[in-house]
Parts: C-alpha cells; structure tokens; sequence
C-alpha cells in the first residue's frame, strides 16, 4: 500500500470518526438516585449539591427550543431536565419520590407483604397518575411535565424530614411542592404554595388534582379484593358514602368533599383536606381489570379551592396505611367509616362489642385461632339466656301438644275457632306460643355481625392456623383441576365442618319440634333446614376461613349448651308447673293483653262474617 493509499484511509477514519460523533453521541449517564437511608437521621441537603446540574439547565435559555416554548409558555425552562428521586421513610413507609411531577411515585408499607411474601406496594410509578392541571397563558399545563428542584429539610425537634419541591420563575415568584413525614405515623403532610403567580396562572379556572391508581393484586382471592376495592368520600358535614362496586364514576358537584379514600381490601390511600372548604367538583372512577395481577382503576379529580395565585398554601394530607379499626379511629376524621362493619345494628355490636372484645383478647398475643375460639365462647355465653329461653318455651309447647291436637280435633273445620281455643289455652297456661322463635331473631344480628367483621379483620390477614395459612382468606385442603359454578375451584375444610355441624344441629332442632307429620306446610321448612346449609357451603367455599372457623365453633358450643339445657329442663315437671298456671287462671282470670284481645276481636269478626254468609 503506497503512501496516497495510506492518507486516504486516514481521512475516510477521520471523516467517519466526526460523522459517528455528531449522528451518535454518547448516551448521556443514568442519573443517580438520592436515597436517604434513614431520613429521619439525615443531615444532607440537595440544597447545594454540586451534582445537581436540574436548576442549571432549566435556567439555560439557550438550551429552551422554540416549540418547548410554544407549549409551556413561561413553564418552558422546567419541561427539561433529569429526574431525580429522594426516599423518606420511617417506621411504617417507605415513600419514593420524584422532582419530576414533584410527586411521590411508589409507596410501600415497611410491615407487611402480599400473599405471595413480596413487598407490599400501595402503587409504583407505572399504576399511578398524579399531576395538578393549571390554566396558564391559554395553555393547559400538567405538573407531571415538569422538572421541580428538590430541597431536603431536616426538622430535629419534631422527628420530621421534608422535601421541598419547586419550580421558580424569579425572586419570590414560584410554585412549591412539600411532602413531610414524621416518625411512627401512616400520615404524610402535603402542602402546595403559590408566591407572586397570579398573573401566570388563571384561578377563574380551577387548577384540579388528577389522582389515578391502578391498585395491584395483594391478597390471594383477587375477586375478595374487587369486591372489596372501591373509592369512598366524606363531606364537609360529615355525611360519608361510596362509588359502589358496581358503580363506574360519578360527579359529585360542588360536594365540598372533606376526604377522598381510594380503598383496597385491607388497605387504602386517602386525600385528606385541611381547608375546611374541602375540595369541589369531585368526580370519581372505579373500573375492573379482567387480569390476575391487577385488581381495580381508582381515581379522583378534585377541582382545588385556589383564590390568590399571589400568596396562598393549600394544605392537605394522605393517608397510607392499613384499614385497621383502632389505627384509622385515632385520626378522629371519619375514616373508620371505611370499614364494612355493617349498617344499622349489625354495625353497633362490631363496634361496641364485637371489637372491643377482640382487641382484649389480641392484648395477649395468643393464636389468632385460639383468640377466634375465646370470642366464639364469650359471644354464646352471653347469648345463652336467650338459648334457653327458646328451648323452655319449645319445651312447654311440647307439653301442651296433646291439648292441642286434641281442640284441633275438635274444631277442624272451623279453624277460626279452633284458633281462638289454642290463644286461651296459652292464656291459661302462660305459655307464648312465639316464645321459641322472639329469643333465636336476637340471635341473628350477631351471626350477621360477625359475616361482615372476619372479611375485614385486617389482623388475621396472613395468620395461619391448623390447615389454614391465612384466616383473612378461604382455607384449601384440595385444589380442583377445574371450577365448579358457585363453588369454586377448591375446597374449604372449614366450610364443609360449619356445614356438616349445622345440618346435625338442624336435625337436633326438628326432634324437638311439635310439627305434624301431616303438616306439609311444616315438612317444607323442615326440608329448607336441610337445603340451607348446604347453600351456604357454596357460598362460603370462597370467604374468610376465620368466618367459617367461627360458625363451626358456633354450632359446636350450641349443640352442647342444647345437650345442657335438655339435662337440666325437667318436661314432668313444666307439666305440673303449667297445669298449675291453669287451674289458677280458671280460679281468677288474667287480665287480657292488647295484643291477644285485638287478636280474638279479629277472631270474632271472621266467624260472624263466616256466618253471615
């Protein structure tokens, strides 16, 4: 190769070499990530990092392009820039936030796990939507388009760091973003000042906060978790209510909404609002996944309550924890309202006796299988008056059986006043006929109480015991290849016990009872206590196994106390006892009730009526 040959091969490198470095430039550095390990101990600043190079090239004129001007306007320096994340955490969460959107962009809550033992997040940055949405100059500007500097600021005197965010047009004229965290609470402080913006941002239109979450899945029954995951609000006046699983979005104008909950199963994010003008125009969204790692879209819009662009914070507040009663009443904001305790009555004994017994008994830090056991034995003893009481009257029945078939007998075919002798024989033997069924319907808010308390009970999430690994779910001693339609594709121990005991103690009750067996009335609700538990198998096969635990130790303390009360209740002598009662009231006559002379009054005017025809 002669030496023409060799300079021409040195130019064509060279030429390629410049081409290679204008058309292919070397891919600029990850930025880093600022973690603070242990913010609450953190000294650092980002204040004067002198990596942080953000600030510099929002400021850098030159670098802003004409069409980056055309879009953002004035917010044009800030719609550049590298995105940074800072980590604050404490005993309960860690937060991930970014000074792009000046928002934080994953949650995690430091003391629990999904089903499948992973850290549990509330969102990351791929399931959320966060940006405030300004009217500026005749554009429409995102906050999550824009690039804010960080500052960290230590609070040494309250165990509290902050994290300032800001976007700043010129002296004492910006927009600023502070989260704060304090030690040993689920509750994160969010205030957003407005300095010198008036004449930037046009406050005749509402700024409004976009808040969206795709929730992901967390529990081992994801179809539990839809059913469990909705948006709830509560209103200025303290009036609360929900989207409804059902229900796909709803606008709820000028609500001054007080707070806006985006619950999951077991946990939520709330938007709490200081001001006591709360937010407007509130509209919410819910909306299914048909996948099996996410389970609901829940999302806000909350039209913000901003007047004077040139000097005014609003401050608010989330929320990021567990859906545990006691955590969420300690707020005192209504939150516990979340919670589906039950409405009504069924509500009442949750809250004021259910609960309050449970907690005592986790006071001692026993089994959560052996605390279900205690509250079981608790719960019936107290309802054991009542159980007896039912028993006694269906006892007495049984002993005026024969009187009673004999006026049946009687007046067969005149069932009016065969009615009217059965209402004096109880009166003359002080025998209610309803007795047996007034005691057993106090029985059933309890039961009702209790099917709403299990599914929500937070603390027996993940708590194993015997086969069960997790008594906040349905249990499995054998999973199906296929599913059965209303069933399942496994099958719950559990349920097949409550099932097994409650048909057992249906046949114990019919025993008892003074029905006919010519009766078919009384043969069809005697077969219906046959068919409704095996119903209920397919129900339950799916729900708590802490439920189905509970109503299996249910049916087991009644059968005993059943066996009980047969041993102690003497049915000769209730017989004397009532022929006692009967030769006393012939000697001096009760004084009628209203209800039973109303009664025989109606009695009377059907057989002159049957007469007169």
């Amino acid at each position: 190769m002669d030496r023409n040959s060799l300079i021409g091969l040195a130019l064509i490198a060279s030429i390629f070499l410049v081409f290679s470095q204008y058309m292919f430039p070397t891919p600029p550095e990850t930025p880093k990530t600022e973690v603070i390990k242990n913010p609450l101990t953190a000294k650092d600043s980002l204040k004067n990092n002198p990596k942080d190079t953000t600030a510099l090239a929002q400021n850098d004129s030159a670098a802003i392009s004409q069409e980056m001007t055309n879009a953002f306007g004035v917010f044009a320096p800030f719609a550049q820039g590298k995105e940074e994340t800072t980590t604050l955490e404490n005993d309960f969460l860690r937060l991930t936030l970014t000074n792009k959107g000046a928002k934080i962009q994953l949650a995690e809550l430091k003391n629990y796990k999904t089903h499948e033992q992973k850290p549990l997040l509330l969102f990351n940055k791929d399931d959320l939507t966060f940006n405030y949405t300004y009217a500026a100059q005749n554009r429409t500007i995102k906050t999550d388009e824009l690039y804010f500097k960080p500052i960290i600021s230590q609070n040494a005197t309250s165990d509290s760091v902050s994290i300032v965010y800001r976007i700043e047009f010129a002296q004492n004229q910006y927009i600023e973003h502070v989260y704060s965290l304090k030690k040993g609470d689920y509750m994160v402080r969010h205030q957003v000042n407005y300095s010198g913006v008036d004449k930037i941002i046009d406050t005749k239109t509402k700024p409004v906060l976009n808040w969206q979450i795709t929730t992901p899945r967390q529990e081992q029954s994801i179809a539990e978790e839809r059913q469990y995951s909705t948006v709830h609000y509560q209103y200025t006046d303290e009036s609360e209510s929900d989207l409804g699983i059902n229900t796909a979005a709803k606008t709820l104008e000028d609500g001054n909404i007080k707070w806006i909950s985006l619950k999951q199963k077991f946990f939520n994010i709330a938007l709490i609002a200081n001001d006591p003008q709360g937010f407007a125009n509130v509209s919410v969204s819910a909306a299914d996944f048909q996948d099996e790692t996410n389970v609901k879209i829940l999302g806000t819009q909350l039209a913000l309550p901003l007047e004077n662009a040139n000097s005014q914070s609003i401050k608010m507040q989330f929320y990021m924890g567990p859906n545990q009663y006691k955590i969420l009443k300690s707020y005192d904001l209504g939150l516990d309202k979340i919670l589906p305790l039950g409405w009504g009555i069924f509500g009442w004994i949750n809250k004021y006796l259910i609960l309050p017994i449970f907690n005592l008994l986790d006071s001692f830090h026993w089994s959560y299988g052996i605390i279900i056991l205690v509250l079981t034995l608790v719960i019936k003893t107290l309802l054991y008056p009542l159980q007896y009481r039912s028993y006694l009257s269906t006892a007495k029945m049984r002993v005026l059986k024969p009187e009673l078939e004999e006026i049946k007998a009687r007046y067969e075919k005149d069932p009016a006043r065969m009615q009217s002798e059965n209402l004096k024989l109880y009166q003359k033997a002080g025998v209610n006929p309803l007795g047996g069924c007034i005691p057993l319907l106090f029985q059933i808010p309890v039961l009702i109480a209790m099917f709403n308390f299990f599914p929500s009970c937070i603390e027996l999430r993940q708590e194993p015991f015997l086969w069960a690994t997790d008594l906040s779910s349905y249990d499995s001693i054998f999973d199906l290849p296929f599913k059965i339609p209303f069933y399942g594709d496994h099958v719950s121990l559990f349920t097949i016990l409550m099932t097994a005991t409650t048909l057992l103690l249906t046949y114990m009750n019919n025993q008892v009872q003074m029905t006919s067996s010519n009766d078919p009335n009384a043969q069809i609700i005697k077969s219906m206590g046959y068919i409704m538990p095996v119903i209920f198998m397919f129900v339950l096969n799916s729900y708590s196994s802490g439920l189905t635990y509970y109503y299996f130790l249910a049916n087991i303390v009644t059968i005993g106390q059943q066996y009980l009360i047969r041993k102690t209740v003497d049915e000769n002598k209730l017989h004397l006892k009532i022929q006692e009662n009967k030769r006393k009231n012939e000697e001096t006559p009760k004084k009628k009730g209203g209800f039973q002379r109303r009664l025989e009054d109606m009695m009377k005017q059907q057989q002159e009526q049957k007469k007169s025809k």
